[in-house]
C-alpha cells in the first residue's frame, strides 16, 4: 500500500499542495495548478457513435428502396462514402478559475470549453482493492455558465488496458456527480456490478438532489463507500444520503416477494371516495349535448320511400348543463390498498461483498449542450480526514462566489429596472405625442368648421 502512496505523492498537484500525510491513503489526486495535468491525463479527441451507424444504415436501406443508389448499390460501397460522418470530435479542456475566485493559482481547476460536444478524458493510476477499507471519492465541481443540459460527473474504473480506445461504453465501476437536463436534475450514483450472468450498471431507485446551483458557484461533492456496503453522499459538507447498496440499488435479487398463496378478499372495497347518496341530479338539468336543428325543414322533394325517415342535423344544444357527477365523499367501507403479504424470497443471496471493487483509473465521459463546467480538487483516498483538506480549499472560494453572484444578480436586476422605467418613460412620451396630435387634429377641425360656417352665413 505503501507504494500506491508514494506514486499518488509524488504528483507535483498533490505534492506541492499537501506535503504532509494525515492519516490515510491517498490513491489519486489532483489540482490542476498548472499544465502538468496532461502528464496525467489522456483525451480522446475523436469517438465513434454507434446511433450514427444506425442512422446511415437506415438511410441506405430507404436509398435501395427508393432506387436512388446508383450503380453500384453494395453496403460496403455506400458505408465507405458515408462512415465518415460515424466520428465526432470531442471538446477540449482548459484551466480557469471562472468569473469569481479567491486565488488565481488554487482555484484554477480543468473547463470543458466546447459547447454541443462530448468529453473523454482519462488518468490510471496503481491499482488497489478496497477490500476491508473505506473508500472516499471526492471532487469539487463549478457549472459557470448554466449547463443547460449536461453531466458533470466522474467516473472511477478498473485498468483499462487500451487508454486511447476509452469511451462512454467502457464498463466503469461508479458514476458520480451532478447531471442536469431541463427539469430533470439529480445527483447521479451508478455503480457497476456483475450479478453471475452478466455485468450491468445500476442507478439508484430514487434520485438524489441536485446541488449545483447557482450558475458560477462551487459545490464539493464527496461519496463514501464502506466495508458493509453502505454508503454516504455528502455535498458542500452536508449529507444528503446515507443508506446501503443492498437496498437502495437493484444489484441483489428482492429479499422479499410477494405470497403467491396470499389473495385479495372477495369483499374488499378498493374504492377510497364514493358519490355521495344524498345529492340527486337537478330536474332540470339537460343531459342532451346536442338537439335538432329547429331551423331545418324537410325539403319539397324528399320522398320516404325511396329517401328514408328524413331528420334534421344536430346541432349543440344551447341549454346543454354538461355532464352531471355527484359529489364525492369519504367511502366509509373502504379497507385502504390492498398488498400481499410478503415473504422470504427463495432464490436471494446476499453478497457480503458488494462493496469490492478494483479501482485503476478515473474518467470524464460527459455530454454538454453548453460547455463551461470547471472539475477541481479531485481525491481518491480510504480516510475522510484526507479530503477535509480538500475541502478546506473550497471554503475561502464559495464565499468570494457567493458574493459575486450576488452583486452580478443585483446589477442584472438594476439594468432590467432601467430598462423597464426607460421603457415606460417612452410609452408616456409616445402617449403624450399622441395626445397633443389629437388636440391639434380637433383644434383643426374645430377651425374648418367655423370657417364653413361663416362662409354660410355670408
Amino acid at each position: 500500500m505503501m507504494g500506491l502512496l508514494k506514486v499518488a505523492l509524488s504528483t507535483a498537484a498533490l505534492s506541492t499542495c499537501f506535503p504532509r500525510l494525515v492519516n490515510g491513503i491517498i490513491y489519486f489526486a489532483e489540482t490542476f495548478d498548472d499544465d502538468s495535468w496532461q502528464d496525467r491525463w489522456t483525451r480522446i479527441p475523436i469517438i465513434e457513435r454507434p446511433f450514427k451507424k444506425r442512422r446511415i444504415s437506415q438511410k441506405w436501406e430507404q436509398a435501395l428502396y427508393d432506387g436512388t443508389l446508383g450503380d453500384d448499390k453494395s453496403w460496403e460501397t455506400y458505408w465507405a462514402k458515408e462512415k465518415a460522418n460515424l466520428l465526432s470530435e470531442t471538446g477540449n479542456f482548459k484551466l480557469s478559475t471562472g468569473r469569481w475566485f479567491h486565488d488565481a493559482k488554487e482555484n484554477q481547476g480543468l473547463m470543458t470549453v466546447d459547447n454541443t460536444r462530448h468529453y473523454l478524458l482519462i488518468a490510471p493510476f496503481p491499482q488497489f482493492i478496497n477490500e476491508n477499507s473505506d473508500v472516499v471519492f471526492q471532487f469539487q465541481v463549478k457549472d459557470e455558465w448554466d449547463v443547460k443540459c449536461g453531466g458533470a460527473y466522474l467516473k472511477l474504473l478498473a485498468r483499462v488496458k487500451n487508454i486511447s480506445r476509452y469511451t462512454h461504453h467502457t464498463p466503469y465501476n461508479i458514476m458520480f456527480g451532478p447531471d442536469k437536463c431541463g427539469y430533470k436534475k439529480r445527483t447521479h450514483l451508478v455503480f457497476g456490478h456483475n450479478n453471475g450472468t452478466h455485468r450491468d450498471h445500476y442507478l439508484k431507485k430514487f434520485d438524489m438532489p441536485y446541488h449545483s446551483e447557482p450558475a458560477g458557484t462551487s459545490h464539493v461533492y464527496r461519496l463514501v463507500l464502506r466495508p458493509d456496503s453502505t454508503i454516504r453522499v455528502d455535498v458542500d459538507g452536508e449529507e444528503i444520503y446515507e443508506g446501503s447498496m443492498k437496498d437502495d440499488w437493484d444489484m441483489l435479487l428482492p429479499r422479499t416477494i410477494d405470497d403467491p398463496e396470499d389473495y385479495k378478499p372477495e369483499d374488499w372495497v378498493d374504492e377510497s371516495m364514493m358519490d355521495d347518496p344524498d345529492e340527486m341530479k337537478p330536474v332540470d338539468w339537460n343531459d342532451d349535448r346536442y338537439v335538432s336543428n329547429p331551423e331545418q325543414e324537410e325539403p319539397e322533394d324528399w320522398i320516404e320511400e325511396d329517401d328514408g325517415m328524413w331528420e334534421a342535423e344536430h346541432i349543440d344544444n344551447p341549454e346543454y348543463s354538461g355532464v352531471w357527477v355527484a359529489k364525492q365523499i369519504p367511502n366509509p367501507e373502504y379497507f385502504g390498498y390492498w398488498e400481499p403479504a410478503q415473504v422470504p424470497n427463495p432464490h436471494f443471496q446476499d453478497d457480503d461483498k458488494l462493496y469490492l471493487y478494483k479501482f485503476a483509473s478515473i474518467g470524464i465521459d460527459v455530454w454538454q449542450v453548453k460547455a463551461g463546467v470547471i472539475f477541481d480538487n479531485i481525491i481518491l483516498t480510504d480516510d475522510e480526514k484526507e479530503a477535509d483538506r480538500f475541502l478546506e480549499r473550497w471554503k475561502p472560494l464559495t464565499e468570494v462566489e457567493y458574493k459575486g453572484r450576488a452583486a452580478e444578480d443585483e446589477d442584472i436586476l438594476k439594468r432590467t429596472m432601467d430598462t423597464e422605467a426607460d421603457n415606460d418613460l417612452e410609452e408616456e412620451r409616445a402617449l403624450a405625442e399622441e395626445i397633443e396630435k389629437e388636440e391639434e387634429e380637433e383644434e383643426e377641425n374645430k377651425e374648418q368648421e367655423r370657417e364653413e360656417t361663416i362662409g354660410v352665413e355670408l
